[in-house]
């Protein structure tokens, strides 16, 4: 009702009051005082309503919600005895009406104002839609009041019809217009009035026990109450029925206009009605099947299986969708009801029988389930696989014992000494393209770098091995390294010390920059992120370090360095030349003084020449194939060099030499294959006369790291 519309914008406690007395009977009870008035709230006059003992005198079973309704973002804490899932306390209820274990009640909310079945929200009551209601004037009274207006001025209306709308609303004046031909459209206006209404409420009467009263009706009545506090009043959101009111019952404004006529009485509408819970209506809402014979077959699964999203996990569309195949019978393997009909579809049924359909029209039972067999895991198979299992697990245990109880021998700390067992540390850090360009080059050669171990007696080698044959990558690779010759070594401090110093600081304004700021997706990088990377925030920092401001004007060098890089980082960022296809290119890097570090760069960047993409990628010379040729006499220091002269295998040309082996120039494909390369370089170099240490570390192992170009070596690595 009109005046019920208070409880749509403040707290609002709502509960169905069930009673099996009927509407005289409570009625009977109510004494010249048991209606109190109710507090309007935001203007408006008083109405009566129902107290706490009014509640426990005429109801037998009690159950509500509370909330602020009308989808309110106001939390539930805010309003006493209000749950997190929008129901009264249940201790609170009972309080309202002791010693009556009758049963339980639920308030629900219905999704839809204008639909005749009830769709109820899983939502709490503060996430309740409100919606729009409208009082109209019955078609008698409006003719009446037409009639009115063209009455002489001063003339008395007839009695009764100058009152309001139902609830002490204000109601349709009755002064003169100044037109006496106004539009019916501002007639039907002038009758009616609007207001937010609560959702429909339904409410569900569960494990019900009829009184031990011979004084009761055969089916229970409801009334829905609410209230601004548990203490009440309680006012019913509903008026009474009255077939001589001048006014319609209020319905929702998304509905035309009811006839005047009143199909039921108040007795009827409070009336609960019996609800099978066995039964299921499905109703579906698109056109299947074709003309002719056909089965419907109607399965009902269980929700919480149908709302699972891990039953569908591996679906492209969740849950059933129209013209969806499904397994055949049995159907009880998965439904929990099915029934079937079947026949023949929009023509005559004749004399043609289908299968496993009764005379009357239904599928029979027996076609639609059986017996399902169930599986056990308890067979031959599954026990073999278990031993299977069991006896690896005994073979490993007995293998590892001797590990698993004996302690493992290391280092407890960090020694330079270790590093004299090592001819040298190798770390490689391989970039292919895509997000692996200039950006994400340098900050993981960074890190590599930065992973020198201090007083290292072997060489430290850093190599960049450049899968993506790009000549941009090389050019900056030298800017990086010009980087490091800059760092100076003066006033007593070795330059190795200042370089791990500054790298160490590098590393750490480098380490939390991600993909998505230097990748491929990035056409020019962001002003902050190209300070950190090219060292200009690093160079910065040192400055205000005593230590490294006493270096004066050799800090200008090294300053000068970093700011080549960054203008290389700020130029066609992301844009590169490819290098010759069919050539290798090697870069080598030592510090100014050799002695001074044990630090040594390397780029490497194999040949990459073009090739068939319907040639088969294989480990020997094929058609296709680029490769070189080897002498049987060739020396390993020799291998550079012949692979300049490589070419590609074509039909119908011959090239048989006896002398000579042919070796693919691209024996493995990818970074694996990349990889190899360095290997290869690397030995070679290393066996220079300039890199040997003229001693047995020249015989010792080495150890081979590999960083992945999108990630980052800290200082500590090592």
């Amino acid at each position: 009702k009109p005046k019920a519309s208070t409880f749509t914008d403040h707290k609002a406690y709502v509960i169905a009051c069930v009673s099996w007395r009927s509407l005289k009977d409570l009625e009977d009870l109510d004494g010249d005082d048991s209606a109190v008035p109710v507090p309007p709230i935001g203007g408006g006059e008083e109405d009566s309503g129902w107290t706490n003992e009014d509640i426990a005198a005429k109801c037998d079973v009690i159950g509500g919600v509370c909330g602020w309704p009308c989808n309110s973002d106001m939390p539930f804490i805010s309003i006493p005895g209000c749950t997190a899932s929008g129901h009264i306390d249940q201790a609170m209820l009972d309080a309202l009406l002791p010693e009556k274990p009758l049963g339980n009640v639920t308030v629900q909310a219905c999704t839809s104002p204008d639909t005749e079945e009830c769709v109820t929200s899983v939502q709490p009551m503060s996430q309740w839609p409100c919606h729009e209601c409208v009082v109209r004037e019955r078609d008698e009274r409006r003719r009446l009041r037409r009639r009115l207006r063209r009455l002489a001025p001063g003339l008395t209306p007839p009695a009764g019809l100058g009152g309001g709308l139902p609830g002490a609303l204000p109601g349709m004046s009755l002064d003169d217009d100044e037109d006496a031909d106004e539009d019916e459209e501002d007639d039907e206006e002038e009758g009616e009035v609007k207001y937010r209404s609560l959702p429909r409420f339904l409410a569900k009467y569960t494990n019900a026990v009829p009184p031990k009263d011979m004084d009761i009706v055969s089916s229970p009545k409801v009334h829905i109450l609410a209230a601004h506090s548990m203490e009440g009043p309680w006012m019913k959101l509903y008026d009474p029925i009255d077939p001589e009111s001048d006014y319609l019952p209020p319905t929702p404004a998304t509905m035309p206009a009811q006839k005047d006529t009143y199909k039921t009485s108040e007795e009827e509408v409070r009336s609960m009605s019996l609800l099978a819970s066995n039964k299921l209506t499905l109703s579906p809402q698109s056109c299947f099947g074709k003309r002719g014979p056909l089965y419907v077959v109607a399965c009902a699964v269980n929700q919480s299986s149908y709302d699972d999203a891990a039953q569908w996990k591996n679906s492209k569309d969740r849950r059933f969708q129209p013209g969806q195949k499904v397994m055949p019978p049995p159907f009880n393997d998965r439904c929990v009801a099915v029934a079937g009909r079947c026949g023949h579809a929009c023509e005559p049924y004749g004399s043609m029988a289908l299968p496993h359909c009764l005379k009357n029209g239904y599928i029979n039972m027996s076609s639609l389930v059986d017996n399902i067999p169930i599986q056990y895991n308890r067979v031959t198979p599954v026990f073999m696989f278990a031993y299977v299992l069991l006896l690896g697990f005994a073979v490993k245990t007995v293998m590892l014992c001797p590990g698993i109880f004996s302690p493992y021998k290391r280092c407890q700390y960090y020694d330079p000494e270790m590093t004299k067992s090592l001819r040298y540390i190798l770390v490689v850090g391989v970039t292919g393209g895509g997000d692996e360009g200039k950006g994400t080059m340098i900050r993981n050669t960074i890190g590599m770098a930065s992973g020198l171990p201090p007083q290292c007696k072997c060489r430290f080698i850093v190599c960049n091995n450049e899968e993506g044959h790009r000549v941009e990558m090389l050019t900056c690779w030298e800017k990086f390294c010009n980087v490091l010759a800059a760092v100076p070594s003066q006033g007593g401090i070795t330059y190795e010390e200042n370089l791990r110093e500054f790298l160490t600081v590098w590393c750490e304004d480098t380490r939390d920059m991600r993909l998505d700021s230097v990748g491929a997706k990035v056409r020019k990088l962001d002003e902050k992120i190209l300070m950190r990377l090219s060292g200009k925030v690093t160079i910065a920092k040192i400055r205000k370090d005593a230590k490294w401001a006493r270096f004066g004007p050799a800090l200008d060098r090294l300053e000068a360095a970093i700011e080549a890089l960054k203008i290389d980082l700020d130029t066609d960022y992301n844009k590169f030349t490819p290098m010759i296809p069919h050539r290798d290119y090697v870069k080598d890097w030592v510090p100014p003084d050799p002695n001074s570090t044990s630090l040594r760069m390397h780029f490497t960047s194999r040949a990459k020449p073009k090739e068939d993409a319907r040639n088969i990628m294989v480990q020997h010379v094929a058609v296709g194939t680029w490769y070189y040729k080897v002498p049987m006499n060739a020396t390993p220091s020799q291998w550079l060099s012949l692979r300049k002269n490589c070419q590609e295998m074509v039909y119908a040309q011959h090239d048989e030499d006896d002398g000579l082996v042919k070796v693919p120039l691209r024996s493995s494909h990818g970074k694996a294959g990349g990889l190899n390369f360095v290997d290869n370089y690397i030995t070679l170099a290393y066996e220079r006369p300039e890199n040997r240490y003229g001693s047995e570390q020249d015989e010792a192992p080495s150890l081979y790291a590999i960083a992945d170009a999108r990630h980052q070596f800290q200082p500590d690595f090592f």
